[in-house]
């Protein structure tokens, strides 16, 4: 996926290029994608409202990207969000919220994570006279993502019965799994452990993998302060060669 000059692009790169090839190709890769459409909606109160930009996308002042956050970034995975989103309907009239754009994107599927909650200030919209009350409580909402492209039209969507009231967030998440490639394989566990410590794996939707979190590690050394370790977990897979993944990662006190 990218976004370019001439708007949003989804498709497959099976041009087969090494990494020298791809940065001599430049953004012409990219550009020659065929062209897709993606609409972040909130329906309330008989009106619908549709995500136009974000804050990191109207900012001008130096500090602008840091509402463009990058999480992970390798060889297998990128993920990022946007902050701020900023919805208007189609008079132009903008809705007060706090709204934010998770994207996880894998070599075969892209997954949107929409979240959102009523208020959250005037940088929101542009013209808080017109703009929906930034206190005010949604009734009966319905939350949707849809990308549509040449490969598929993919499209999710929440109801949110009764009373939305502000600072209660709510998600959506739409997976876009790209055809022809493999897609997640539930038969197979996996195991994460250090010695004496074991975390248990789950299938984590929100990016389209299995995830583990490591929490209350017993370390060997002193903490207290910042340094850099390499650690070793031990990730034996259930019907696959077990296989070890050294993760290096600074430490801080517990």
């Amino acid at each position: 996926m990218s976004r370019g000059p001439k708007g949003l692009f989804v498709w497959l790169l099976a041009d087969d290029l090494d990494y020298e090839q791809a940065l001599e190709a430049g953004a012409r890769r990219l550009r020659d994608l065929p062209p897709a459409q993606l609409a972040i909606e909130i329906k309330v109160g008989g009106k619908i409202y549709r995500a136009i930009t974000c804050k990191a996308g109207t900012d001008t002042n130096v500090k602008r990207l840091s509402s463009a956050r990058l999480w992970e970034s390798g060889r297998l995975v990128q993920h990022f969000d946007l902050e701020k989103l900023k919805f208007e309907d189609k008079a132009g009239v903008p809705l007060h919220c706090d709204g934010t754009l998770d994207l996880v994107a894998w070599p075969g599927s892209l997954t949107l994570n929409v979240e959102l909650t009523p208020g959250g200030g005037s940088d929101q919209a542009s013209d808080p006279v017109r703009s929906v009350n930034e206190s005010e409580t949604w009734t009966d909402a319905v939350l949707s993502v849809r990308l549509k492209s040449d490969l598929e039209d993919w499209h999710a969507e929440k109801r949110i019965a009764g009373a939305w009231k502000p600072g209660q967030r709510q998600r959506v998440t739409l997976t876009c799994n790209i055809p022809g490639t493999p897609i997640p394989d539930e038969r197979v566990s996996v195991l994460v452990s250090s010695p004496g410590q074991i975390w248990p794996v789950t299938f984590t939707g929100g990016r389209n993998c299995m995830t583990a979190k490591v929490k209350g590690m017993r370390r060997t050394w002193k903490t207290g302060y910042t340094d850099t370790y390499r650690m070793s977990f031990n990730l034996p897979l259930d019907g696959v060669e077990s296989s070890k993944w050294v993760l290096k990662q600074t430490t801080h006190a517990d």
